[in-house]
Order: structure tokens, then sequence, then C-alpha cells
């Protein structure tokens, strides 16, 4: 009877201890509930810091007794499954650039990826780098045409300006007159296509 009696003690001491140890966590509305020792198993991240300082941590909802994070759900899916099972997985149906920026979020580093979803893994990264740097350099060098293309325009503007005063037949100022009128047509139509066109636009808005 006594030895009974020290059994229904002892599990209940287990399960007073299991239910402390217990913790919730809220990503985004999906709740998931682990052990404060799970969460240990990774040192050095924000989860285990959060194991250590429970219930001290900045995400800590008093009322409702739980952690609550603006994260990705499905991908602290796989955090979590890393700190229960020691191997970190990146989901083919998951954008490797938002992979690494969850990661880094946690605290993990993307070095800890298994080697089966590594490749994967890695070769969307350098695509997306290769995509980025590829964008940069096509718009600089769209920058630089169009800056180009300015300056000929208001080359040209300054080359019809600056005709001869002294010539005041009326051939000349006809022919004069034929050649600025598309300048002026850019200048008025165009007010960002050089810098007169931008110094007459003002004036033509007063």
């Amino acid at each position: 009877m006594a030895a009974a009696k020290t059994r229904a003690s002892t599990s209940t001491n287990i399960l007073e201890v299991d239910k402390d140890d217990r913790i919730t966590l809220n990503v985004s509305g999906f709740r998931y509930t682990t052990y404060l020792t799970t969460l240990k198993n990774v040192p050095d991240t924000r989860l285990s810091w959060l194991a250590e300082n429970h219930p001290k941590f900045p995400e800590f909802d008093q009322e409702f007794q739980e952690y609550f994070f603006d994260r990705h759900p499905r991908i602290f899916a796989e955090v979590l499954s890393y700190y229960r099972t020691g191997k970190l997985h990146c989901p083919v149906d998951i954008c490797s650039a938002l992979f690494q920026e969850e990661l880094s979020y946690w605290g993990i580093s993307d070095k800890d990826i298994e080697s089966c979803c590594w490749v994967h893994y890695k070769r969307q990264i350098n695509t997306e780098k290769t995509l980025k740097s590829f964008r940069l350099d096509s718009a600089r060098k769209n920058d630089d045409e169009d800056q180009e293309k300015a300056n000929g325009r208001q080359a040209s503007v300054l080359e019809y300006i600056d005709v001869d005063p002294v010539d005041n037949s009326v051939f000349k100022f006809f022919r004069y007159c034929k050649k600025i009128r598309p300048i002026i047509w850019t200048i008025l139509d165009e007010p960002h296509s050089s810098n007169w066109a931008k110094v007459i636009s003002l004036f033509v808005k007063f």
C-alpha cells in the first residue's frame, strides 16, 4: 500500500515538472507547444535565450501565458524541428532568401542546414545575388544613357541659341526657327528633358 502511494506521488511530481517545463509559442496565430529543455538544445540562439530567461523574455504575454512572434509560421515549424531533432531542413517551396532572413532572426546559422537541402538552398541564394547585381548594373546603365541624352539635348539647345546675332536676313531667321522649333517643343512638352526645360517649366507655372 505504501509502495503504491509512493509511485502515485512520484507520478504526480513528474507531471508537475512536465507542466512547468511546457511552453507555448504563438507565431503569427499558429501555436506551438514545446518544452523549455527542448529550446536549450541549440545554445546561443533566440529561443535558447528565451528558455533561460523565462518568463522575463520581452515577447511573453502575461494574459495568455504564451510568447508571441510576428514571424513566418511555416519556417518556424522547421526551426522548432531543428531544436527537437538537431537537423535543419529548408523546404523546397520556401524562398531561400526568406529562409535565410528568418534563420537570422532566430539566431541560427544557415551553415547548419542539412546536406540534402544545402544545394537547393545555396543555388537560390546565388541566383538571387546574380539577379540583384544584374538589376543594379542595368539601372546604372540606364541612368548613364539618360544622362547622356539629356546632355546631348542641352548641348543642342545651346548650339542653336549661339547663332551669330549679326546675321539678320529673313532667310537665315526662318531657317533658324525651323531648326530650333523641335527643341522648343521638347522643352515645353518634356519639362524633365534638360536643365533648360526645368527652368522654363518653372517660369511657365508662375
